[in-house]
């Protein structure tokens, strides 16, 4: 027999919850909030799960602001130039 989440539910009755209980000791519906990563080894592996493509990466970001200040200068000098 599976454990059940039996936990306190929000009908008139109160009655205990009657879903299979997970790792917690609760179902999905009563486990709580999660608390994030707490070791320094878990906050990387969230950190590294999160990054899909380095577009707001610090270095991305430099790379896009100094592109954009080339340009203008680029743009500047060839207005300056007479055809």
């Amino acid at each position: 027999m599976m454990p059940l989440c039996g936990a306190q539910t929000r009908t008139e009755d109160k009655h205990p919850c009657q879903r299979i209980a997970g790792k917690s000791g609760k179902c999905h519906l009563h486990g709580g909030h999660s608390t994030g990563p707490r070791t320094p080894e878990g906050r990387e592996r969230q950190r590294q799960s999160v990054t899909t493509h380095g577009q707001y990466s610090k270095q991305s970001l430099m790379e896009r602001r100094i592109f954009r200040q080339q340009m203008k200068l680029y743009k500047d000098e060839l207005a300056t130039l007479a055809f």
